[in-house]
């Protein structure tokens, strides 16, 4: 690499020579496709350090010319749905016997209207694990990303690449200095197939526009980035810890990428479970990530917990079952203690007449 930059500085001092020509690519960043600073300067022929010449190397734009996958889970969100759904009706019937045990042991004790209070907290907790947390799984289930994919690159940024190929070695080697996600930055369109537990979703990943002042128009609502979708939303839970990475670089500019979200076409999956799927003719379930906005990342930045998809359904199974033991062992232990009172009201150990 150092070899390649020694060639490159005395390509460009010799073409400050009367009747030399510099390298063709220098100040056409833009019209093929690279991101190239005005007035490259090189070590030796001004003041500027290397530094410059690194920042103002050629970057070559991401192109696929067929569809490759970058991300996969290996979660089965339907069998982990269908766990935790069963641990909601357990803890369900549990804490059902846990109000009915204390109501039976201290109903003559207290009033009418405790007694009236407690039946309503059963069924408010019923409602709660029965209709509330299996809306919420769904909910948790269509954000959790399945497998990425990056869809074939449009034909003019191909005919451009193929047009690169004619590129001396200096500048090849250049290209190849640039990280994935300075060339991500200068890909026009990045198109993706996202598939989540519940639907499929097709969009395009592009710069945000712009609008100029001078033109007088109203500034647009700002949308929301692709980093914030990843982060901060956590609309799209690609968990890298868990699943398989097949690119690990470009899965990690994706999630820290500034571009928004354009061209969504979203649909539910046909190859899911009962408990997933939903009736003919519904939208995908989940936001559209294109309808997203900026002021809503900010609204919800303090909401959103910073927890997966996965583990979030696992902890509504978890805290259901946990619930229904505590108020079972509740409601077992006022029957103890109202078997325990002896002749004068007092409840003692002994009254038990236990076996040891």
């Amino acid at each position: 690499t150092i070899m390649a930059m020694r060639c490159l500085a005395r390509r460009l001092s010799l073409s400050d020579l009367p009747g030399r020509r510099g390298p063709s690519w220098i100040g056409s960043g833009h019209r093929c496709g690279f991101n190239t600073a005005e007035g490259l300067q090189v070590p030796g022929t001004s003041s500027s350090s290397s530094l410059e010449t690194h920042r103002a190397r050629p970057v070559k734009p991401l192109t696929f010319k067929k569809e490759v996958l970058i991300f996969e889970s290996p979660v089965d969100v339907q069998e982990l749905m269908t766990s935790a759904r069963h641990k909601c009706f357990v803890g369900t019937g549990l804490a059902m016997g846990g109000f009915y045990a204390f109501s039976i042991s201290a109903g003559a004790a207290i009033p009418l209207e405790l007694v009236a209070f407690l039946g309503s907290s059963a069924l408010v907790n019923s409602y709660v694990l029965l209709v509330m947390a299996q809306r919420l799984m769904k909910s948790l289930a269509s954000r959790h990303v399945d497998r990425v994919v990056v869809m074939p690159t449009p034909l003019d940024s191909i005919k451009e690449e193929q047009e690169h190929a004619d590129m001396d070695m200096a500048s090849k080697l250049l290209l190849n200095l640039a990280s994935m996600e300075e060339r991500l930055a200068m890909t026009p369109e990045l198109r993706l197939q996202v598939r989540t537990a519940s639907s499929e979703r097709w969009f395009s990943l592009v710069n945000p526009l712009k609008v100029d002042e001078e033109f007088g128009l109203e500034e647009a609502p700002e949308k929301a980035s692709f980093a914030d979708m990843c982060g901060k939303l956590r609309l799209l839970d690609i968990d890298v810890e868990e699943g398989e990475l097949h690119d690990l670089a470009l899965v990690t500019a994706l999630k820290s990428s500034q571009k928004i979200v354009v061209d969504e076409r979203a649909e539910p999956r046909s190859d899911v479970g009962p408990l997933l799927a939903v009736p003919l003719g519904s939208p995908a379930p989940g936001v559209m990530l294109s309808e997203v906005l900026k002021e809503d990342v900010e609204k919800a930045a303090n909401v959103t917990r910073d927890e997966a998809a996965v583990e979030a359904i696992e902890a509504i199974g978890r805290r259901g079952l946990t619930g229904g033991v505590c108020v079972l062992g509740a409601g077992l232990l006022f029957v103890v203690g109202e078997n325990a009172r002896g002749a004068d009201g007092v409840a003692r150990w002994n009254n038990l007449k236990l076996p040891f």
